[in-house]
């Protein structure tokens, strides 16, 4: 939305819900493509694009070598921040994260093998085998997700949450006239957004704008952009 923090001037209350307004027609008016040069033009999140291509240049050369230094395992799985996504709540902790990590180094580097959805379901099973066991609380939804993305960057986008992807499909189904499967598998999903917005005519040839572009498109502000995915935790301890 507008407001008077992302554009550095200060105007009238009364005025702020009309130039809200006359920001969201804008918008709304652009086509997909328009909308992802503006994203490119303005470059809102440098720091974060930075930060992508470093995690994922790390994680290719992790896959190439078929080896997960101590750096790239911390990388993918203990950062709340790690250039994917801010995992919130669902970041598990230090001593957690410390009496697991060779587990952890072995199934980063199934994920790397091979990413897909098949080796995703498989290393869920192997976390609830884990939460079961007592060594974890929780199947780590969220990190499983952002490791895959982080591996896959050709078909994963940076949105890691279920209900996030819902939303960004939902305004992609009102305003840019897609057509919705109703999946709500994140696998299908991200793969029927990207789909989608290459039909539109979005540029991937730089995956790291293509993979934030989606935050921009939700929502739909420069000064809005916000990559974190603070799930309730009964969402990510329940399942």
């Amino acid at each position: 939305e507008w407001s008077p923090q992302g554009s550095g001037i200060s105007v009238k209350a009364e005025f702020t819900q009309q130039l809200h307004r006359l920001w969201t027609n804008r918008k709304e008016r652009m086509s997909l493509s328009e909308l992802f040069d503006e994203y490119v033009r303005l470059d809102p999140r440098k720091d974060w694009i930075r930060d992508y291509r470093e995690v994922t240049q790390m994680v290719a050369s992790a896959a190439e070598k078929a080896a997960v230094s101590d750096e790239v395992l911390a990388r993918i799985w203990s950062r709340m921040k790690n250039g994917i996504a801010n995992a919130g709540q669902g970041v598990i902790s230090e001593a957690v994260y410390q009496e697991n990590m060779e587990g952890l180094r072995d199934l980063t580097l199934r994920i790397l093998e091979k990413p897909d959805k098949a080796t995703f379901d498989e290393v869920c099973d192997e976390f609830k085998e884990w939460k079961n066991a007592g060594r974890i609380q929780w199947v780590p939804w969220l990190l499983t997700r952002r490791a895959f993305a982080a591996a896959q960057p050709e078909s994963l986008s940076t949105i890691v949450k279920v209900s996030d992807l819902r939303d960004l499909r939902n305004k992609l189904v009102d305003h840019y006239g897609m057509e919705s499967s109703g999946t709500d598998d994140w696998f299908d999903l991200s793969r029927e957004i990207r789909d989608f917005m290459l039909g539109k005519g979005v540029d991937d040839s730089d995956a790291a704008y293509f993979n934030t572009f989606p935050w921009y498109v939700l929502r739909n502000s420069p000064d809005q952009q916000d990559n974190a995915v603070n799930e309730p935790r009964s969402e990510y301890l329940a399942m």
